[in-house]
């Protein structure tokens, strides 16, 4: 194997690497519930655009060192629609917690904890039940009698 080859096959292994941390975050996004995932995601949202322009990088080493191994190679960039796509929706994820009014400065950061008090306070409280004895609250209920 000749050195554009490995070349090629170390910056293919960049690439996946790279575009697999964008698909982590990605699925982190789609539940940051508690204070643990909200601080995970936003630990990994520190990276991620440099992770972005890592993968380009990497996209177009990978173009070029093909283009010299093969002279009839076309250069291929669907990635980058499914890249794009990860960006946005990590990206609006982003956006609700900093739409979130628990700070009264944009330059503060927005605690996870802060941001579980907002959504907390939107939760409705659920109406009190007068049940005196949850077991014959039972019995009642389904019609058993109680031997």
């Amino acid at each position: 194997m000749d050195a554009k080859r490995k070349r090629v096959k170390v910056w293919t292994a960049k690439k996946e690497q790279y575009f697999t941390r964008i698909q982590q975050l990605l699925d982190i996004s789609k539940d940051v519930t508690t204070p643990e995932k909200i601080a995970k995601f936003k630990l990994k949202l520190e990276t991620v655009e440099k992770t972005k322009n890592s993968l380009l990088e990497a996209l177009d080493e990978i173009n070029l060192l093909e283009c010299d191994l093969n002279e009839d190679f076309v250069p291929n960039y669907a990635v980058l629609d499914v890249v794009d796509e990860m960006m946005c929706q990590i990206i609006s994820v982003e956006k609700k917690f900093k739409k979130l009014p628990t700070q009264q400065a944009s330059t503060e950061s927005y605690s996870s904890l802060n941001i579980l008090e907002r959504f907390d306070s939107t939760v409705t409280a659920l109406l009190k039940l007068n049940i005196d004895n949850l077991a014959d609250y039972f019995y009642r209920i389904f019609g058993i009698s109680k031997t």
